[in-house]
């Protein structure tokens, strides 16, 4: 199977000037959320470079921003349940006219017509049945022929699955992730269940290469149902 190569030339140092003046409580969490692993880099390279791209549980933008700056064409839009996340994130767009944030409870609202949805590492905060009716809800929005990017943790190998049990459950305490389901499951239990959603066909790609936690890339298209 493809793996990826650990990134070059980072691009965190651009993405944290976007936030202005700093608390040190916010340098440590965004510098946690994005060198945990640092899949954020290697992530981006496999998201489309144009349409409409959703990143779903986005928190404070980091990774939506990623994707503006790399490729300004995007149309970017984040949401999460988050009000407080997503007031930190709209503070950090400034005169670009191609993305934006906003507060969505996906167990409760829609998504708007899109190309692409984008989960990073959210799935493993919520619980199974709610896994599923977010995942049936993002297949409802994607236009035929869209994608779904899923990175998430596998329960392979052992010992990064406790490390990332261990890591999410303390920053889970310390409030710098949210949801404390962690409902983690295999490759091929994720890939069923994307199945169940309705996506046909899944790829699935280790992404662990430099990674402390044992991160998969799940990748599927939307199809036309037949009939």
């Amino acid at each position: 199977m493809k793996t990826f190569e650990c990134p070059i030339q980072p691009g965190w140092r651009e993405v944290l000037a976007l936030y202005g003046s700093l608390s040190p409580f916010f340098k440590l969490r965004f510098l946690i959320r994005w060198k945990h692993g640092n899949p954020f880099e290697r992530l981006e390279e496999q998201v489309p470079r144009d349409g409409r791209i959703i990143d779903v549980g986005c928190g404070s933008g980091f990774f939506a921003n990623l994707l503006s700056l790399r490729v300004p064409g995007r149309e970017v839009l984040g949401v999460d349940i988050d009000a407080r996340q997503i007031q930190r994130a709209s503070a950090s767009v400034g005169q670009r006219q191609r993305i934006r944030f906003e507060v969505c409870d996906l167990m409760r609202e829609s998504l708007p017509p899109c190309d692409a949805v984008i989960f990073v590492d959210v799935l493993h905060h919520l619980t199974f049945d709610q896994q599923d009716h977010i995942l049936q809800v993002c297949r409802q929005a994607l236009r035929n022929g869209g994608e779904l990017l899923v990175l998430d943790v596998d329960l392979n190998p052992r010992w990064k699955y406790w490390y990332n049990y261990i890591f999410d459950s303390l920053t889970g305490k310390f409030g710098i992730t949210q949801g404390s389901a962690l409902s983690y499951q295999s490759a091929a239990e994720m890939s069923q269940r994307l199945k169940r959603a309705g996506f046909a066909e899944v790829g699935i790609t280790p992404f662990a290469k430099c990674d402390l936690a044992a991160r998969v890339l799940y990748r599927a298209v939307k199809t036309a149902k037949p009939g």
